[in-house]
């Protein structure tokens, strides 16, 4: 039987342009844990800054063009619908507290020890505190590329993740006191 090895990525703070963000993916893409958490790092600048966002997001689909039907499907429409949704997937975030994280940032990654029928492929489950469940992301082991000459092993990409943009509730407003 498969045993569930959870681990946690820290971020200090979210990369605010692409080359803090580069400095940071080229030195982790050999751990499959830390390129799912970057993505949602990814999914959280592109609900503030799509143009970044979408840049990072095809770094970590292994350089891909992402197709209109993606970006709309998965990411355009989901993320202005629900602008706090990458927030759900970080640590002390609720429903109740508006999706806001603790600080620093941390991604619960869960692998469950299962391995792939397809070799080179893995799935992992990125937890969602502010709805209480993990939820898949499926990564691919390529062969080395122009990447960081001092990586060690093979880089993971990014090849499925549409579980990710699916809605979580909306946050709990707080009703304003009526004598105000």
């Amino acid at each position: 039987m498969a045993k569930e090895k959870y681990s946690e990525v820290l971020f200090h703070e979210l990369p605010t342009d692409f080359d803090v963000f580069l400095n940071i993916a080229e030195s982790t893409l050999n751990l499959p844990e830390k390129v799912a958490a970057l993505f949602v790092i990814a999914l959280r600048i592109y609900a503030v800054d799509r143009n970044l966002g979408l840049k990072m997001i095809s770094f970590l689909r292994n350089e891909e063009k992402l197709d209109e039907k993606e970006v709309k499907n998965l990411l355009s429409e989901p993320l202005n619908k629900y602008s706090y949704l990458p927030l759900a997937f970080f640590k002390g975030a609720s429903i109740d507290n508006a999706y806001t994280p603790e600080l620093p940032y941390i991604v619960t990654i869960k692998d469950d020890g299962k391995k792939s029928l397809r070799r080179k492929f893995k799935t992992l489950y990125i937890g969602c505190p502010g709805v209480g469940m993990y939820r898949p992301i499926t990564l691919e082991k390529k062969k080395r590329r122009k990447i960081n000459k001092n990586l060690l092993g093979d880089p993971w990409f990014v090849t499925e993740y549409g579980s990710l943009t699916l809605p979580v509730p909306a946050p709990v407003q707080k009703k304003l006191d009526e004598k105000a």
